[in-house]
Formats: structure tokens, sequence, C-alpha cells
């Protein structure tokens, strides 16, 4: 569960929302709690006093119950999904924003497909967890421990035996947990490689169809599309048992009460309202410990979504400003001269480099063409000066001065760039013309 810990500054941001949230729950448990301990009363006041009055008077009372805790579960619902929505906003946001600052190089060797997979699956996997797995887990905890306390107020022994199968249920939890938790990282491993396949195709689909291979992707798809199926089955299969054998092992926790509570109601240990009161109890704890299969299974999941959201967070944004920055008020007019000297360049340190010994200047206003044969590095060399890729220190220089140390934004504000390969945005003609000068749309 450590990969979760990095949620934790989200949901201090949002404190008042969260402690509304668990107020409304303990409200609502407190108020469900109610339910039964009034039922109970009824059954013996009405085996005593059998009258109309005392009829409407306890279902006035279950009547009001209800409605009040309709209102504590409206809300709460109201308060925690809008929570988890708020933080799904922020966290897809920094994500977004965190991969548009990393490097080429970062693209390179990552699959846009897994990159959309981990924004849209495993974001949703981490918002379930921020709003109904806490949902359901505070209920859980509040209508559980006051259903236990009833209980034993009740009768001590009487709960004991309810409890003999709470061991069996900690040890399944914890077992089925891990095996959830591993297939359904699986199961989002392989959604990522079908979203890459997915997303390739419809990049290249002139290419495929110039080629006719539309039958060869179609079967590609379909190996890796039975791949996701399997695995999905495979975690299926782990949470249909998870979910029954935690009900049979409270049903005989059921079993047990029903039948040594009814040994104490004959010989009058306790009252026939005692019995149903803690049978109703009973029910009340048994849905906490249904549900809390459900929220493990919720945290398997986001734990394992959230691990692979991070390691894209975690990726190091290696271009960015560096001090000491040529002061603001030196740039006020950049004239366009530009320099590169003594450039050797690589993609990555220990490999061979693909620029060597580049020497020459290009006065502010000049026209500079830069031939070669295909591969021998123009594109690399006219992407180091808006530092697409990082050149190497005091190497290349605008105005004198060594572009690693002009603030970024101000670098790349100052140069106009016509790619090989046109993209247009999802938006006007005039707004993709104005692109990079937005106070001209």
């Amino acid at each position: 569960m450590k990969n979760l810990r990095v949620l934790l500054p989200y949901f201090r941001r949002h404190w008042m929302r969260v402690v509304a949230g668990l107020v409304t729950i303990a409200a609502m448990a407190a108020v469900g709690l109610a339910g039964p301990v009034v039922i109970g009363w009824a059954v013996d006041r009405l085996r005593e006093e059998p009258s109309r009055d005392v009829l409407l008077t306890y279902a006035g009372a279950v009547l009001g119950i209800a409605l009040v805790g309709g209102l504590f579960s409206f809300t709460q619902r109201l308060v925690l999904v809008t929570l988890s929505r708020n933080i799904e906003f922020e966290l897809r946001g920094r994500y977004l924003g965190h991969l548009l600052r990393l490097p080429q190089g970062y693209y390179h060797d990552t699959y846009t497909g897994d990159l959309m997979a981990r924004a849209s699956n495993d974001m949703e996997a981490v918002r379930m967890l921020c709003g109904p797995a806490i949902m359901y887990a505070a209920n859980t905890v509040f209508a559980g421990t006051g259903a236990l306390l009833l209980m034993a107020e009740t009768n001590l022994r009487l709960t004991l035996v309810a409890l003999c199968t709470l061991p069996l249920v900690a040890v399944s939890t914890r077992v089925f947990g891990q095996y959830i938790h591993r297939h359904f990282k699986r199961v989002q491993d392989q959604f990522s490689d079908l979203s890459t396949k997915v997303q390739e195709n419809f990049t290249g689909a002139r290419v495929v169809r110039a080629y006719a291979q539309e039958d060869a992707e179609t079967e590609v798809f379909r190996g890796l599309n039975q791949e996701y199926l399997e695995r999905n089955e495979k975690l299926i299969r782990w949470q249909v048992v998870f979910q029954p054998l935690l009900q049979m092992l409270i049903g005989l926790g059921f079993v047990a009460v029903l039948g040594y509570g009814g040994i104490l109601a004959y010989l009058g240990t306790i009252t026939v309202g005692e019995m149903i009161e803690f049978q109703l109890l009973l029910g009340r704890l048994a849905w906490p410990m249904i549900a809390l299969g459900w929220v493990v299974n919720l945290f398997q999941r986001a734990s394992a979504s959230m691990g692979r959201i991070q390691e894209v967070l975690d990726a190091e944004v290696t271009i960015r400003d560096r001090p000491p920055l040529v002061d603001a008020g030196d740039l006020e007019q950049i004239r366009g001269s530009v320099a590169m000297k003594d450039l050797d360049f690589r993609y990555q340190d220990d490999a061979e480099p693909v620029l060597q010994g580049i020497d020459f200047e290009a006065p502010a206003g000049s026209t500079v063409a830069v031939v070669g044969r295909t591969g021998a590095g123009k594109s690399t060399l006219l992407s180091l000066l808006p530092r697409i890729f990082e050149p190497p220190e005091a190497s290349v220089f605008l105005d004198g001065y060594d572009i690693r140390h002009l603030p970024l934004a101000t670098l790349r504000r100052n140069i106009a760039m016509v790619p090989q390969e046109t993209f247009l945005f999802s938006a006007t003609v005039a707004e993709n013309i104005a692109f990079g000068r937005p106070e001209l749309r």
C-alpha cells in the first residue's frame, strides 16, 4: 500500500470535505444502528402491551430513522464522490503537465498507448479509492464498531460466538487481496499494450492500407485482446471466489448465533426482542464485512494503478531552467545571433555521438541552410536550439548567451519552428496558426 501514500497531500488539501464526509458516515451508522434497537424494544413492548398506539409509535420511529438515514446517505455520497472527482482532476492535471515537461527522449522509450492507458484506466482505479472505497471503509469501521458494542451489551457470550469466524475472514482477506493486486497489475499492463496497438493502427492507418496489412494487424490485435481477456478471467476467478467465501463465513456466524441464541431465549436468559435485536445488529455487522471484500479489492487495484502512474510522475524533467539564469532585463530584445562551438552531442551519455565537432556562427538577420543526407543529424542539430534535446554546456549560444542559462519559456517563445511532419490540433485554423502566440487569436 506504499504506492497510496503519495495521495495524502491531495487529501490534506481537501481536509474539510474529508472531515464532513466522515462525520456524515458516522451519523448514518449511528442512525442505522438505532433501527435494530428500536425494533427490539417494539417486539418486547408489543408482547407485554399489544396495542395500536404502541405499534404506530414504534412504526413512526422506524420510518423516521429510515428517512434520516437516507438523508445522511445522500450527503455522504455527494461529499465523498465529489471529493474523488476533485482529486482525480488534480492528479490528471499533474500527470499531463509532467508529461509535457519530460524530454523528447522519454517518448522514444515509452509507448503512447501505455501513457493513455495510465491516464484513463489507472486514473479511474485511483478515483474509486478516493471516493467509494473510503466511503465503504469508513462505514465498515463505524457501523461495525457500533454493532459490536451494542451486541456485547446485549449478551457478551453470544457476541463471541458470532465472531468465531472473524479470524478466517481476516486470513481470507489478506490472501485474496495479494492475488487480486498481482492479477490486476497484469491486467493493466496488458491493457497498456492493447491501447498502444490501437493507437499505432489509428495513427498509421494509411500505411496499413497501403501495404494491405489490415488482416495481419487485425490478427495481432486479436492475440493481444485474447491475452487481455485471459488475464481478466484469472482476476475474475479470484474475485468471484472471494465474495461468496466471505458471505459463507459470515453465514456460519449467523447459524451459530441462531443456535446458541435460540437456547438462551428458550432458557429466558435473553428476551425475544433482544434476540431479534441481536440478529438485526449482526446483519448490520455482516454488510460491512461483505463490503470489506470489495474495499480490499478497490485498494489493491488502486495501489497497482497508482504505482503505474507514479512511475511517470517520477520520471526526471531533465530539460528545465538551470541557474544562474540570464537576467530578464538583458533579454528584452533578442536579435537572433546563433552560434555553436565545438558541439559534440549524443542522445545518451554512453552512446556514440550523432553530432561531432560542429562549429559555426549565424549572424542576426542572416539566412543559413543546413544540408546533408538523410540521417546526417540536421533535425537533431536544429532541435538543440530550442532545447528539445539538451545540448552540452557552453556549446550553443543565442546572442552570446549559453542557451542552457536562458529562461526556457523566453528561449522557446523567440523561436519559430516548422516541423517536418505537420501536426494539427483539434481546433480552428486560426487557433492552430496562432498556437505559439495565443494573444494574437
